[in-house]
């Protein structure tokens, strides 16, 4: 089984065992910097108002920064009504491989109320993408990354999962970066003679 069903096997389970997270709260923003990864979540839950309630053994106040127990190198920021900003080093580190974007019901309202039921609406920051079943949008913020929406507000995020190259060898540039998902993965290894 590949590294990536098996972190959607995983998400989908933790999921399901934390169904006090409200549904639809995710919306995930992605930013970069040169060495910089940033996720935006909401995690709302009614037993802990104004919290961050991330997992049932992890409910964070407001205003607290915290290590990230579950990753070697992120930290959590609890925001104010649980909004929750997960910010890590390395540009694609950390961020979840299956996030709910936003499922809006309104058409009628400007946005950011207005609706669009079933698709994934992805803020760029500079501009918001709107992507039906199947759509996807390269992120320009992370190389070689793309959301690809799998209908009803959720979108994967699929990235290249660097492999360990044997010990005194090192990654080159990527042969393609401007090409799309995953062709633009492709790298090349050079090891000492």
């Amino acid at each position: 089984m590949s590294p990536l069903i098996a972190c959607l096997i995983l998400l989908l389970i933790a999921m399901l065992q934390h169904q006090r997270v409200e549904a639809g709260a995710y919306h995930a923003i992605f930013k970069s910097d040169v060495q910089a990864a940033e996720w935006i979540a909401l995690y709302r839950n009614a037993d802990f108002p104004g919290k961050c309630a991330i997992t049932s053994r992890l409910i964070l106040n407001e205003g607290v920064t915290i290590k990230d127990p579950t990753h070697e190198c992120r930290q959590i920021v609890c925001g104010a009504n649980g909004v929750t900003v997960f910010q890590s080093c390395g540009a694609i580190s950390g961020i979840p491989a299956l996030c709910r974007f936003g499922d809006y019901v309104n058409v009628e309202l400007p946005y950011p109320q207005c609706s669009y039921p079933g698709r994934c609406v992805v803020d760029m920051g500079t501009s918001v993408v709107l992507l039906k079943f199947a759509e996807s949008v390269k992120l320009e913020s992370l190389p070689c990354t793309r959301i690809f929406c799998m209908g009803d507000g959720w979108g994967m995020l699929q990235t290249c999962n660097d492999i360990f190259v044997p010990p005194g060898c090192k990654y080159v540039a990527r042969n393609s970066p401007d090409t799309d998902f995953p062709k633009c993965c492709e790298r090349d290894v050079i090891c000492p003679k």
